[in-house]
């Protein structure tokens, strides 16, 4: 879908593990933590995404376990995505992970990260932003000269365009912008907990809210 709408061939790549009857016989720990390993030498990956589906809840498999064991022989960082599929939809899903992924690489270098310092001109992270959303891209580039008229600097974009390893910048704006309620909240929740961050989740849609 991404490379349809966007014209682009740089899109995350996915793997699916196969359950066949075999693996419904023992477990699907070997074949999962076999593919996490070997896409980590083939893609070298910053970060490895593993996601529940309906059949690893089935077998009720500790795929934290599964996360714990990848990593041993990876060079990549491997989360596990820690969504109930049977009781959150997509949106609420995706919101979730991403607090998580933000979650894990500020708290790896947290007291670093704490004594960074602020921009020196007013500047916001833009939150919630991706390729498949409607008309993100044309609301992302709105709001970029929306924020550039009122003098204010865009420190980072998450995740569309972003990378893990500037996901450590974000404490440095003065404030996080969320457009959508459906993705980036809980991002900026934890945020304004844990980096005093405030942020502004109001929709910048007509001229009352703008």
């Amino acid at each position: 879908m991404r490379s349809m709408l966007e014209r682009e061939r740089d899109f995350t790549p996915v793997t699916a593990s196969i359950v066949d009857r075999h693996v419904l016989a023992r477990g699907s720990q070997d074949k999962v933590v076999e593919n996490i390993t070997r896409k980590d030498k083939e893609e070298e990956p910053d970060l490895i995404l593993l996601t529940p589906t309906c059949t690893s809840s089935i077998l009720q498999e500790d795929l934290q376990n599964f996360v714990e064991r990848a990593s041993l022989n990876c060079h990549s960082d491997v989360i596990l995505a820690d969504v109930n599929h049977y009781r959150v939809n997509e949106l609420q899903a995706a919101d979730r992970t991403l607090e998580q992924i933000v979650r894990f690489y500020l708290e790896k270098d947290k007291q670093k990260i704490l004594t960074q310092k602020k921009t020196v001109k007013p500047s916001a992270n833009i939150i919630g932003i991706f390729t498949l959303g409607f008309h993100n891209q044309h609301d992302c580039r709105e709001l970029k000269r929306l924020l550039t008229d009122l003098g204010i600097q865009i420190n980072e974009v998450i995740p569309e365009g972003g990378s893990v390893n500037d996901l450590k910048n974000l404490p440095k704006a003065w404030f996080n912008l969320v457009p959508y309620r459906e993705i980036g909240l809980m991002t900026a929740i934890y945020l304004e907990k844990n980096f005093n961050m405030p942020y502004v989740s109001t929709t910048p849609m007509g001229i009352v809210r703008v």
